[in-house]
């Protein structure tokens, strides 16, 4: 009879200790699981940030290329520019600022490379825009709607490649 006792108790504190380590193994795994969702939240929420202010921002160009375009119709043939100008140089430092913390915590470098490839094709619109405020354009002929909304597409471009790298990233957490 002591055998039998012996032997049920071994199994009661196997089925115990057995328990135990299910229990423990689970809720490891749920707090895993639910640490990763912060992380893709965390994420989801800060890319959101960038681009609605980057959004804002494409808005308030939208704006000024509309003021620009009622002058223009109303006859006035020499526009300040600078207001759009100053716009347009400001979009790379917020997607610079507004991306460095997220690419810092999650990304690896992989936004880094998102915000060089931002500054390489806004130089180039900025440059175009210079040209045009400081009167080096004078004589030559330049489309308004290829220079004034290529900051623009540019911009949606990069917000749009930002949500598909997010994406990536969010699928290997």
């Amino acid at each position: 009879m002591d055998n039998l006792t012996y032997g049920l108790d071994i199994a009661t504190a196997i089925s115990v200790i057995g328990a135990a380590v299910l229990f423990i193994w689970n809720s490891t795994k749920n707090n895993r699981n639910l640490q990763k969702e912060r992380h893709r939240a965390h994420i989801k929420s800060s890319v959101l940030k960038v681009t609605d202010k980057l959004n804002d921002e494409v808005i308030k160009l939208f704006d000024e290329i509309q003021i620009i375009m009622e002058k223009l119709l109303q006859g006035e043939t020499t526009q300040d520019l600078t207001p759009y100008k100053l716009r347009v140089e400001r979009l790379p430092f917020i997607f610079k600022t507004r991306i460095d913390p997220i690419d810092k915590v999650y990304g690896n470098g992989r936004f880094k490379k998102l915000v060089k490839e931002y500054d390489a094709s806004m130089d180039e619109a900025i440059h175009a825009l210079h040209k045009l405020t400081k009167g080096e354009s004078t004589g030559e002929k330049w489309d308004f709607e290829e220079v004034m909304y290529k900051p623009v597409s540019i911009t949606t471009a990069s917000i749009a490649e930002l949500f598909f790298e997010s994406e990536r990233l969010i699928e290997t957490i």
